[in-house]
């Protein structure tokens, strides 16, 4: 069965349509959100450019839009300086635990590109997957309904996806990125209907302001997408389907999050004015390891990550916490279902703001992390 059924013409239909919708809309909050998924309509639609007169009609509605996105960064760069002391140590014992896990891992073992499945035993295996987490009729929704894309991308290789998210009436679109039917492509569907599951209980009249929290207060947005991955790779290994490659897989996922937790943590090195609206992003790779060298004994290592990886401020912290949450949810629900209290107690706090709150309450510590990380490290070896 075919799985990417959305068209570049369904594309422009929503966007045509949304720019109409927020003309409309009287409540601030809710035209910023809209202006954001506005802006993400026309990053997943190739070869078009913004026309700003087009969605905001005015200078001035540019402007006062312009001024809300400032605020909503400063508000996120605030809440992480406020807790930089709390990430700081936090992450910094993570990614010690991490590098040391690192060095137990082979890669490269087997090409997971070459991993493919016929469309039929993709969506097969991939219908019942979401079958086991209730979500199978969705799937064959966003199949009939064209909300399953597949957008170009410029480097080799990349599987990356997004998701849209109509922030008034909650309806959603999934991108894969260069799609195909692989095992590749498969991971990064469950990671985008991780999202789905995520935001699906979201809509209501304050579905605008709950998604802004999430996305420019809390720091676990990337939580359940992460849970998804790692409840695939059980699947398919229960199953026997391509085992090795699943495997290979995982490795591969244990070396990005360590260097998401690295750029994350390389953040909680700066200052506040390095911090303030991206002045990281202004500096040479020479002058933030004049700044953060001295805490790493490599620095050579240090400038290849830089030059390679980047910083991207929040999305490191984003999935850095993304990953760290995964493993702790999976494991809850591995042992208690999803009526674990610890799953039911993340999705009541996860779209609000960042405190070490709920870290600090479930134990969710350094030292409890490295028993669940060492678990997954040895079942790699073992495989």
């Amino acid at each position: 069965m075919k799985i990417i059924t959305g068209r570049k013409i369904d594309l422009l239909r929503k966007l045509d349509e949304a720019c109409k919708k927020v003309r409309t809309l009287d409540n601030e909050e809710d035209k910023f959100e809209y202006y954001n998924y506005i802006g993400n309509l026309y990053a997943m639609i190739d070869s078009i450019k913004i026309d700003y007169d087009k969605v905001f009609g005015t200078q001035e509605e540019f402007d006062s839009f312009m001024a809300r996105s400032k605020k909503k960064n400063r508000e996120m760069e605030d809440n992480f300086l406020r807790y930089r002391t709390f990430h700081n140590i936090y992450l910094g014992d993570i990614l010690d635990i991490t590098n040391d896990g690192l060095s137990n891992i082979e890669l490269d073992k087997v090409d997971c590109d070459k991993a493919r499945f016929s469309e039929d035993d993709f969506y097969s295996v991939f219908y019942e997957f979401l079958k086991t987490l209730g979500l199978e009729k969705e799937f064959d929704r966003f199949i009939k309904e064209r909300k399953l894309f597949s957008k170009k991308v410029t480097s080799d290789n990349d599987y990356g996806g997004c998701i849209l998210i109509d922030p008034i009436s909650c309806d959603m679109s999934v991108f894969a990125g260069d799609f195909q039917y692989n095992l590749e492509s498969m991971f990064t569907c469950s990671h985008e209907f991780g999202h789905v599951f995520d935001l699906k209980d979201l809509k209501g009249d304050n579905s605008a302001c709950l998604l802004t929290n999430y996305f420019y207060k809390s720091l676990y947005n990337e939580s359940i997408s992460g849970l998804f991955e790692k409840l695939l790779a059980d699947f398919l290994l229960k199953q026997n389907i391509m085992r090795d490659e699943v495997l290979e897989k995982q490795a591969k996922s244990f070396l990005n999050n360590y260097d998401y937790v690295l750029a994350a943590y390389i953040f909680t090195l700066f200052e506040g004015e390095q911090i303030r609206d991206q002045a990281y992003a202004g500096m040479s790779v020479d002058d933030a390891l004049s700044i953060i060298g001295e805490k790493f004994e490599d620095k050579n290592i240090l400038s290849i990550f830089l030059h390679m990886h980047g910083l991207k401020f929040p999305d490191d912290l984003g999935y850095s916490y993304g990953g760290i949450m995964s493993t702790f949810l999976k494991d809850s629900i591995d042992k208690e279902g999803f009526e674990s209290k610890l799953f039911r107690d993340f999705m009541d706090i996860r779209t609000s703001e960042f405190t070490p709150h709920f870290i600090e309450k479930h134990d969710l510590s350094p030292k409890q992390y490295k028993k669940l990380y060492n678990q997954e490290i040895k079942r790699i070896q073992t495989n």
